[in-house]
């Protein structure tokens, strides 16, 4: 008969220190726990980047908006001041136009 050696359970080891067959149960327990705790950890992460982003976001449209509204105000003022500036002009040379044909018409009454 040959005897076949036993063979030994595999020994765990956790960081530098060996642990007992009977722990290595438990250390996987834990293992496993932590390993769970810094996934929760990142997904809380990324969901808190998720919103941070969508702040961010939601500002820079509104600022996007408040320039809108602003150059709209400015294009419209403008418009308004040379509409303005227009019909002044028109005014004077509506009103030089009637000084020369009332001094045209004086010139005609005076020669007759």
């Amino acid at each position: 008969k040959i005897h076949q050696r036993k063979s030994t359970k595999k020994v765990q080891r956790q960081g530098s220190k060996k642990v007992h067959p009977k722990n290595a149960n438990e250390v996987q327990k834990k293992k496993k726990k932590t390993k769970e705790k810094e996934q929760n950890k990142k997904e809380e992460e990324r969901k808190q980047k998720k919103i941070k982003n969508k702040v961010r976001k939601k500002k820079k449209n509104k600022a996007r908006k408040r320039k809108k509204i602003k150059r709209k105000e400015k294009n419209t003022r403008k418009k308004r001041e040379t509409r303005k500036k227009i019909e002044n002009e028109k005014k004077k040379r509506q009103k030089e136009r009637c000084k020369k044909e009332e001094k045209e018409e004086y010139r005609k009454e005076e020669k007759k």
